[in-house]
């Protein structure tokens, strides 16, 4: 995958998301699509624990060092979706 744009990634329709999404502090969300983590940094930062998978290692890795500062409240899982 080509990440280029990694730094300048929007992610798509994120205040419906956290609107609709209603995080509690310490719910326990799962993010099937990782990517960016756009999504998954919104919920980190209303105090939710997210499990996000992805399938490309790379982006997985450089995603989760950009979310480094949530410590354990990310746990990143490299896999597809579908499983």
């Amino acid at each position: 995958m080509a990440t280029e744009r990694f730094d300048d990634h929007i992610p798509v329709l994120l205040k419906e998301v956290r609107h609709y999404a209603g995080v509690r502090q310490n719910q326990v969300w799962v993010d099937c699509t990782l990517g960016f983590g756009g999504h998954t940094e919104q919920l980190l930062s209303d105090g939710a624990t997210v499990i996000g998978i992805d399938q490309d290692r790379e982006t997985l890795q450089k995603t989760k060092g950009r979310l480094q500062g949530f410590g354990t409240q990310l746990q990143c899982v490299e896999g597809n979706c579908r499983e």
